[in-house]
C-alpha cells in the first residue's frame, strides 16, 4: 500500500491515516522524525519534506518538481523507534 503526501492536506487526514494504517503513517519520514523529536505531527512537516527532497536532488528544478511530482510513500512492514 502507498500514500501520496499531497493528499494529506489536513490534521484530520493524518489522524485518519494513523488510525486506519499505523504502519503506513509511520512509514512517512517526516511523521517519524516529528514523533521522535517534537511529538507533534502537522501537515506543514509533510510540505517541508516534499520541497526539501526535491531541493536536494536538483536545486534548479525545485519549483517545478515540487508542484508536478508528488512524493509517494510505500508502507513499511517493520518500524523501529530506536534512537541512534
Amino acid at each position: 500500500r502507498e500514500v501520496r503526501i499531497d493528499t494529506l492536506t489536513t490534521s484530520d487526514d493524518l489522524a485518519a491515516l494513523k488510525r486506519k494504517d499505523p504502519f503506513l503513517y509511520y512509514s512517512i519520514p517526516p511523521v517519524m522524525d516529528a514523533e521522535m523529536k517534537v511529538g507533534e505531527v502537522t501537515v506543514s512537516c509533510l510540505e517541508k519534506f516534499s520541497v526539501h527532497r526535491n531541493a536536494v536532488s536538483c536545486p534548479s528544478k525545485l519549483q517545478t518538481q515540487a508542484k508536478s511530482s508528488p512524493k509517494t510513500i510505500s508502507r513499511k512492514t517493520c518500524i523501529s523507534f530506536e534512537c541512534h
